[in-house]
């Protein structure tokens, strides 16, 4: 992210640059679809963007909300906003970004609909059947805790998409009442009910891919962006697992244990299609398709992760976390004031790291050290990180090492 052209020009190299939703993807940039096109592949993607550059905002009034009514599409000028938006959207990523597909955009966090999703999923794998093709869902749910009211299955509205009212929800997935009726079976409780309606539209892609007699040879990966507990932080929202199923090819049970991060997909992903990775992809992806295939690490693969969100930097080994919060010096007086003010009123703080009073997502209140300037954990014994050992002796070669680790990770960047 620190690399981002969008980035750059709102902070210049060599300032303090604090990392929120301006980490933009240009389309001058070379990209994992753009690699796979030249492999041979066909790409397409549906579902969340919010990559999109300065300069091509969108009419946030038409930006409906997660949860929409169908009073929403009826406001004056809503209707033809919507369509406006979304057609925008489509055309920016149409142009320059790699993708021979782009259908069912979700502009941000907008409205929720799988089912019209997956029906623009399941038609690009039709189209695309006869050939080797990528194919990047973009599911926008949970984002957050299953207790949030955009995940109540039960209440979505049907009719609703980011492009506009549709007429019928399409026919490609389990019934939204069917998710309530198994939960019920099975014992469990229908505030997971986003969770199961989610496994359905990977469902739907995986039986389209059995259909077309393409699941002996698809490699598929299942990631998240985030676990719930520390979302928008370098705690434990920054530990998501993954899962990988490549039929004759990943061996079912096998784990990789190396240190491996979500930037490492486009390495891996251009190695499986026999693609080659360019030197400025290569630079912060490592290619872990060995590791999947059960071939021991390279003796060089990496040693700590760097992470990056807000003011806070972190370095991550296999035992060893370290986070180091850093604010340019406006942001230093206005938390200052602000925990003088808690302390005062006996009121919990709400400037985060990031400077401001929202999207720190409860870390604050999930990480009892959250307001150290310096922390450091270990991961072999506090996986929740809830010790933080950066002021205690005994661990101050660990601290110090630690603290070189992300100097070094940082030095290349800008």
């Amino acid at each position: 992210a620190s690399r981002s052209p969008g980035l750059a020009e709102k902070f210049p190299p060599g300032s303090h640059a604090t990392m929120g939703w301006d980490t933009s993807i240009g389309p001058q940039e070379t990209s994992l679809p753009k690699c796979l096109q030249t492999a041979g592949y066909q790409t397409g993607m549906v579902g969340k963007w919010h990559n999109f550059a300065k300069g091509k905002l969108f009419q946030r009034k038409y930006i409906l909300p997660h949860n929409p009514t169908l009073a929403d599409y009826e406001k004056p000028g809503a209707a033809e906003g919507i369509r406006k938006n979304y057609n925008k959207a489509l055309r920016i990523l149409r142009n320059g970004y790699g993708w021979n597909y782009v259908d069912r955009i979700n502009i941000g966090n907008s409205v929720f609909n799988l089912e019209w999703m997956m029906e623009g999923a399941l038609e690009f794998i039709e189209r695309s059947k006869d050939g080797p093709f990528f194919l990047y869902v973009s599911l926008p749910v949970p984002h957050g805790q299953y207790m949030y009211k955009y995940c109540n299955v039960g209440k979505l509205e049907p009719r609703a998409t980011s492009a506009g009212l549709i007429d019928r929800l399409p026919n490609v997935m389990p019934s939204r009442a069917s998710v309530y009726e198994r939960l019920s079976k099975a014992g469990i409780s229908s505030a997971n009910a986003m969770g199961t309606h989610m496994d359905d539209a990977v469902g739907a892609v995986l039986r389209k891919l059995e259909e077309i007699e393409a699941q002996d040879n698809t490699l598929v990966f299942f990631v998240g962006d985030n676990p719930s507990r520390g979302k928008n932080s370098d705690f434990e929202g920054a530990r998501e697992p993954a899962i990988a199923n490549w039929a004759g090819r990943i061996k079912p049970g096998t784990r990789v244990h190396s240190l491996c991060a979500n930037t490492d997909l486009a390495a891996t992903l251009v190695a499986a299609a026999g693609g080659t990775i360019p030197d400025d992809i290569a630079q912060d992806s490592r290619n872990f398709l060995p590791q999947l295939l059960g071939q021991p690490a390279p003796p060089d693969w990496r040693k700590a992760v760097l992470l990056e969100i807000g003011n806070t930097k972190a370095a991550v080994s296999k035992r060893w976390k370290y986070i180091a919060n850093r604010v340019p010096p406006h942001v230093a007086v206005k938390m200052k004031v602000d925990a003088e003010r808690a302390a005062k009123a006996g009121t919990p703080r709400t400037i985060y790291w990031t400077g401001v009073n929202h999207h720190s997502y409860g870390a604050e209140l999930d990480f009892a050290h959250y307001y150290d300037a310096d922390q450091l954990y270990d991961l072999d014994v506090d996986l929740y990180e809830t010790t933080n050992l950066a002021a205690v002796p005994a661990h101050s070669v660990e601290l110090q090492a630690m603290k070189k680790t992300l100097r070094r990770l940082l030095a290349p960047l800008p």
